[in-house]
């Protein structure tokens, strides 16, 4: 019996070993931010399984019964036990720092991504100023024609912006909002009420929760003071 608990003793230890030889080229690859799933989970199966034998104490054995060589390969598989709980921590920390470095590239690549949209728009934003400028200009000479091919682009443009998330600001008749627009005058009006757009020079834009722009819009200052004592 006793040869048969040596044989075993010696197995386990094996065992021991090979599981911590497992997790530390896993620690490895986890500091090159590789996968290293795969030898924690074998780690895992080997501590719920280590095989038969493996309890300092089992079937009965008391612990004074074994010889100095065995007591010393128990004492080695304790220390080779203890190693292996201490490269797991060490694993399943790595784990979780690659876990973190996966989430703040993810974020970054997002933030980098979203600059770079809102830069483009940026330098995009006076070239629609000016087409909607020739545009004005076209129809009011009347030049239909022009005004046609001005239009087709400005809608292009337009709707690049709707695919990027881009919001136009402004419109006539709404409310006037201060966080969204600039008021550049303020004109008395009978037909749009007081503080309230009655047009739009410049349109603006947002970009999510971003303002790029405000728009500049004339704000009307409702009915003239005489035609309001009046009534």
């Amino acid at each position: 019996m006793g040869k048969d608990r040596k044989k075993e003793d010696g197995a386990n230890c094996a065992a021991t070993v090979t599981g911590v030889a497992n997790a530390e080229p896993a620690l490895e690859r986890a500091g090159k931010g590789q996968d290293c799933a795969g030898p924690l989970e074998e780690m895992e199966n080997w501590k719920n399984n280590p095989g038969p034998g493996a309890t300092e104490e089992e079937e009965g054995d008391a612990p004074g019964e074994d010889g100095p060589a065995e007591e010393s390969d128990r004492e080695e598989m304790r220390r080779l036990r203890s190693r292996v709980e201490e490269v797991e921590d060490r694993l399943l920390r790595a784990l979780a720092d690659q876990d973190n470095y996966r989430r703040r590239v993810i974020a970054e690549r997002a933030s980098r991504e979203a600059l770079a949209c809102e830069s483009l728009l940026m330098e995009l934003l006076p070239v629609v100023d000016n087409f909607d400028l020739g545009l004005r200009a076209a129809r009011d000479r009347g030049e239909g024609q022009t005004a046609d091919g001005l239009a087709l682009i400005l809608d292009q443009l337009h709707r690049i912006f709707q695919n990027r998330g881009v919001e136009e600001l402004g419109r006539t008749g709404e409310p006037f909002d201060p966080h969204s627009a600039a008021a550049i005058a303020s004109v008395t009006d009978g037909k749009v009420p007081a503080d309230h757009v009655l047009r739009v020079v410049r349109p603006g834009y947002r970009l999510g929760e971003k303002l790029l722009r405000p728009a500049l819009v004339i704000v009307s200052a409702g009915l003239p003071a005489e035609a309001g004592g009046k009534e």
